[in-house]
This record gives C-alpha cells, structure tokens and sequence, in this order.
C-alpha cells in the first residue's frame, strides 16, 4: 500500500513544521514533545510511513520497546513493502538483540532499496555480510561526523547531536561518537543526560581517553572543581603525551580552592550547646577567626552563635521554598535526594565560597554549625561526594529534658513539640553522618573540660594540620565556652517539674536516644534506627487520632432576652469553623470573620480544637473591619489572668511556666471567652477574632496519664 500523502500545500508546510520541531524537541532530550507533535502531524497524514518510523525510534530512545515494537509491526503489516518500516522493525529487534531477525529483516529492506547506504551498514555493522557494505558503512560513518563537527563549529549543536546520534546506528558504542554527543549535550545545557551517558559509556570503556575528558568538562560545567580535576588526572593518566591536560588539572586544582576543602560539621538540636562547641573549635586550630558574616549574638546566645549567615540563608532557603521552618516536626528527610539534592547542593556550596572567601581559610578545617543541618545532611553529603570534599562530625548531645525546658523559656515552645523536634535532630544527624568520621560529644562536658573535648575533636584529622596547636585559657575563643550560661540548668528533675503534661512515649524514646547515643558504640545503629521506626509508628497513630486538629469553632449567642446569671446557649447555626495555619517556630493562627448577625453578640464560645489537645493561647486580638486593632490579649503584654473560663469538666485551665494552658481531653473541648464591656458593642459584621497559640497533640498514653493524676 503506498504512504498517503497530504493533499494540499499547506498541509504539506504544516507537517514539514511538526517534523522539524519534533526533531528539535528529541535533541533537545524531549521525546514525550516530540512524540506528540510527530502524532499531530500523523493526523494530517494518517499512512506516512517515516513519520511512524520516527516514532519508533523515539520509543527505542525512551527505553519503550514494546511500544516501539508494536507499532513498527502494525506498520509492516500495513505494508510489507515499506523500507522506513522494515527498518524501524530491524531497530527493534536489534534492540532486544534479536540479531538474526534483525538481519533477516534489513535484508528485506536491502532487497527493496538495494542502495540504501544505512541498510547496508547496519548488515555490515551486525558483522553477518562479507560483501562491500563495510565500505559504505564506514564512508557513511564519516560523512556524518563530518557534517556534525562542522554544526557544532557553527553554534548548531542541535543538528550536530542528530548527526552523531546517525553515526551511532551505524556505528553503536563507539566510544569518541559518544563523548562527541555528550558533548553536545553540554553544549544544549542537558548536564544530567550527559552524564548519564558518559558514566553509562565509561563502564564500558574505563580508560578511554576522550570520555574521562568529556567527564572532567561536565564537572567543571557544574562547578564540581575537585572532582573535575580527578577525572582530569584519570584522563592524563590513561593518555600521558595529551597536550593541555596538565594545564586544565591545574585550573580545576585552582578554580576547586575557592570551595573550603575540610569541613568539621557540629550537628545537634537547637539549644543544645553547639554554639559554644563551635566556639572551642575555631580557638583550638581548626579555624583562624569567624566567617566573613556571622550570626549576630542576642540574649539567648550573649556570646554569639558562631553560624556562618550565608549557610544558615541557604538552609533556609531551602525549607521555606518546601513551606516549612526549622520548629516543623514533619520533614521529607527521605525525599530529599529526588527533589532537592543537585540544586540546594549547589547553592549550599556557593554560600560556603561567601561564608570562607578569605585566602587565611584555605587550608584550614572549617567549622560548619547550624542545626537545621542536622535534617538536611542528605544534601551536605551530596555537596562533599560530589567535590571531593573532606568532613568530620560532632554529634552535639543535650539531655532532651534541659532542650525542651531551654525552648519553653526561649520560644514558650510546648514540651512535646520539643521532645519530637529533639528526637528528629538527632536521630537524622546519627543515621546521616554513619560514613565520616565522628565524636559524639555530651554538652555537660564542653562546660566542663573544653580542652579534653577538643583534643578528642582534632583526633579526627591528622594531626599535621594543627601545628601543635591546643586550647588554652587564654585563647580568645574559650571563653564563649561558659557553665553560667547554661540557663536550663543539667538538672532533668528540675527541668521535668516546668515542662507540664508529656507525652510518655515522646518521654520514654527521647531518654532511650539520649542514654544510647551516649552508650556504648556496639549494636547503636540498630538500637536507634528501632528508635526512628518506633518514633514514626507513634506519629501516625497520634495522626490518626488527630485528623480534625486543623480547625477551631467560634459560637456566639444574640440578646434575645438571655439573662447573665445563667450560661449562654450557643447553637451551631450560629458558629463559624476555621482553619489553623502554622507559622513559624511552631505558632498557628486562627482568624474568624464574623457575619451579618441579626442582634447584639451578648457571649462568644471557642472550641479549640476537634481533638484532644494540649492548647497554650498566646494572643488574641479583636480587629474592626478596616483591620484596625480594637483589642488585644497577650502574655507578654498582661499580667492579667486568661480573658476566659472553661465551660465543661473535660476542659481545664492550668498554670505552667510558660502561661495559661488549655488542657482539651475529649472532642469537644470548650471556652466561654470573657471580653471587656466596649468590645461586645463593635462585634458584627467584618470584625475579626484573630487567635495565636501553640498546639500539642494529646495522645492516648497522655490522657491516661493526666486522668489517673487527677484520681490520684
């Protein structure tokens, strides 16, 4: 059956623009594009046999065999006589090495068009024809190298890939035409595709001279200075006489030193005294003075917190372009690597190059302290694999109890929160950190015997690079290492008496971490990783309990002849829902806007939450409807009492160091708010009740607790 062709010149044009484009889009790495616009123009041209052999081809180059084979047979079938089909089916069944039915079928194609160069190469390349097609095979080869050396010359290394990629069909795994192709990815800027195919054709051919060239080129691309410069020595070693090759090591060697090459990484919770390790470190030799920027010291930290700025941006950065903070105690640690690692990669490795640019940090041993990169190691150890880079780890431990009651002073965080957050830190910097080289420090210590902790800290590293250099009294850095300032004091019984109601499991967990991490090393990985598998399976039942946490209920009850010496009757026609947003450092916000209310708002009920809960309320706010401040509750601000009282048994007000906590038991927890006399006469329409606090779940195992203290 003869190809149908379109019957009209513009049809004609239209098709011709589908195929250009479409071969555009599959250099380019865009087979699913190119697939699509080669079956628009299919439609103007239903039986145009080369347009379906091209998406044979397409398919083969997505790995998609059998659709590939499937519609290379419904072509031949259509059509027996039809080359471009007969060919793709060749393709195919070379592809799944069905070599004597590859040649079988191209000698059908031969037959047809005896002077098909291609049909002929490919018997000949497939080595089961003795006759001159290796002639034409290799004339062919050549003219198309040629044609793509002279595109890649003329700034076209679309065109040039598609001829190299011909020359591959003729000739598969030739090592030069595929370093000539990766290089033309490059050049289109398909990093990832480069180097898929070169680490892929290197396996194969491990000291080919121009693959490990091609493979330095692509690291250099990326920046990845050290490891361009190994792949440059592994190419001068495989070809030694290869003029340049010394020089452009060289570069790499120089371009690499830009990035710090030592890194020492302390690792542990917020407040857990990484500050003042960080600040022992830098005055026992492993770094001259601070980074260029550094955190600024604040009342929490007096004595600075020794973390370089662009580091700490760049991690956050990262989290708030995922939508969280460093208090989010639910974190894709096992996504990391497919969504984030080679991007956040990068930008962590350019703020190291702003933090240490000066020329005194080049043979240093880095110190390297933010907390948050406790949860994102994954990508720090991406960044060391990738250039080569050196690291050694301090594993910072606090008692969990002193954390949790230092954040309840500093952020009035809830205990629970605390712990959680206190176990995610430190069992991600454990499991992450098992590769390097380590010291798991107590922080009692660090207060302690600064100097027995760092003469343990330089044993990671040669000692070549210290000079003799030890911590001493007098060094300008020690002093930041001070007991007094250990403000939640090591006492955990002390500390345990302010935290109010916890989680028992949260409890039980975090003291078996924090015993094992500072035990014996024998069976610690399996102990913790039971630890983070029984932490998880916690989550998720507490989760489940609490599916309808997001959300409070706001009642109000109108003059409608109710007397103030009984309690208010609320309804819930008369209640809006709204959603909790959490923002940063572990607040959520709660906004209702009232409506239109038939009658004066005599009394307003809050239920809380939808699950049992522990609720600390730190500010609410009455807002008119240009968003003007009508009132205002707030801990810092008030040393008046909470503006409410609970209207049932199963809600209970308590005192805590902190402030007013709700404690919520049930589903229905709920309070009568209690407002001073000229708020009541603005409520209506557009005024706004704005609610700030922070939130724990209540799990099963902390309701028991709290129902047999009271029996008690």
């Amino acid at each position: 059956m003869a190809a149908q062709r379109p019957d009209s010149d513009s049809e004609r044009q239209r098709i011709k623009d589908l195929v250009l484009d479409a071969n555009a889009a599959e250099s380019r790495g865009d087979g699913q594009t190119a697939l699509t616009l080669l079956r628009q123009a299919q439609v103007l041209a239903p039986q145009h046999q080369c347009l379906v052999a091209s998406m044979v081809h397409i398919f083969l180059a997505r790995s998609e065999v059998q659709e590939a084979t499937d519609l290379a047979e419904s072509l031949v079938a259509a059509d027996p006589a039809s080359v471009p089909g007969l060919i793709a089916l060749a393709s195919c069944q070379r592809y799944r090495r069905q070599l004597p039915e590859a040649i079988a079928t191209y000698k059908r194609a031969a037959a047809l068009d005896p002077h098909h160069l291609g049909v002929q190469a490919a018997i000949a390349t497939l080595g089961r024809s003795f006759i001159s097609a290796s002639a034409y095979a290799e004339a062919a080869v050549g003219a198309l190298i040629d044609k793509a050396e002279k595109d890649f010359k003329e700034q076209n290394p679309a065109k040039a890939l598609v001829n190299f990629r011909q020359a591959l069909a003729l000739s598969p795994g030739n090592p030069d035409l595929l370093a000539a192709s990766a290089r033309c990815q490059r050049k289109l800027g398909q990093l990832d595709q480069a180097e898929a195919l070169l680490q892929q054709s290197i396996q194969e051919h491990p000291n080919h001279f121009s693959l490990l060239v091609g493979m330095a080129e692509l690291e250099a691309d990326r920046g990845h200075w050290w490891v361009s410069s190994d792949w440059f020595a592994r190419a001068r070693a495989a070809d030694p006489a290869a003029p340049g090759l010394e020089e452009a090591t060289y570069q790499s060697r120089g371009a690499a030193a830009a990035l710090p090459r030592r890194q020492m990484f302390v690792l542990g919770m917020h407040r857990s005294g990484t500050s003042a390790t960080a600040a022992m470190l830098c005055g026992g030799g492993f770094q001259a003075s601070l980074p260029a920027q550094t955190l600024a010291a604040t009342a929490s930290n007096p004595r600075g917190h020794w973390e370089p700025t662009p580091v700490v941006s760049a991690h956050d950065t990262l989290l708030e372009e995922q939508g969280l903070g460093w208090s989010d105690s639910f974190m894709p640690t096992a996504d990391w690597e497919a969504a984030l690692l080679p991007r956040h990669g990068e930008a962590i490795g350019e703020a190291l190059r702003l933090a240490f640019d000066n020329e005194s940090f080049a043979e240093r041993i880095l110190v390297v302290k933010d907390p948050r990169q406790c949860r994102l190691q994954p990508i720090w150890n991406r960044l060391l694999e990738q250039h080569g880079l050196e690291a050694a780890v301090v594993l910072q431990q606090r008692h969990p109890l002193a954390v949790a009651r230092s954040l309840l002073q500093r952020d009035r965080m809830p205990a629970n929160r605390s712990l959680l957050l206190w176990l995610q830190h430190s069992l991600a910097a454990e499991r992450h950190t098992r590769h390097l080289p380590r010291l798991i420090v107590d922080y009692q210590q660090v207060l302690a015997e600064p100097e027995v902790v760092l003469t343990r800290c330089q044993a990671l590293w040669p000692q070549q690079l210290f000079d003799g250099t030890v911590a001493s009294a007098d060094s300008a850095f020690i002093p930041a290492v001070d007991p007094t300032l250990n403000h939640a004091g090591p006492d955990p019984a002390a500390a345990m008496a302010d935290l109010g109601p916890v989680d028992p499991v949260l409890l039980e967990l975090a003291l078996g971490v924090h015993g094992t991490l500072l035990g014996p090393e024998e069976c610690r990985s399996d102990q913790l990783d039971q630890a983070w598998a029984r932490l998880e399976q916690h989550l998720q039942v507490v989760e489940e309990q609490s599916v309808s946490l997001a959300t409070m209920q706001l009642f109000w009850c109108i003059d409608n002849g109710w007397c103030p010496k009984n309690e208010p009757e609320f309804h819930e026609d008369h209640s809006l829902r709204a959603t909790v947003v959490p923002l940063r450092r572990g607040y959520d916000v709660c906004t209702f806007t009232l409506p239109a209310i038939a009658g004066r708002v005599v009394a307003l009920r809050l239920d809380p939450a939808e699950t049992p809960t522990l609720v600390r309320i730190e500010r609410m706010e009455i807002l008119g409807p240009a968003g003007e401040q009508i009132w205002l509750w707030q801990i810092e601000a008030n040393s008046e009492a909470f503006p409410g009282r609970a209207l049932d048994e199963r809600t209970r007000l308590t005192s805590s160091r902190s402030g007013p906590l709700w404690i919520c038991r049930d589903s229905d927890p709920s309070i009568l708010l209690i407002l001073p006399l000229p708020v009541w006469e603005v409520l209506g329409e557009d005024v706004q009740l704005r609610i700030h606090s922070h939130r724990d779940l209540l799990s099963h195992e902390l309701r028991d607790l709290l129902t047999q203290r009271e029996q008690a």
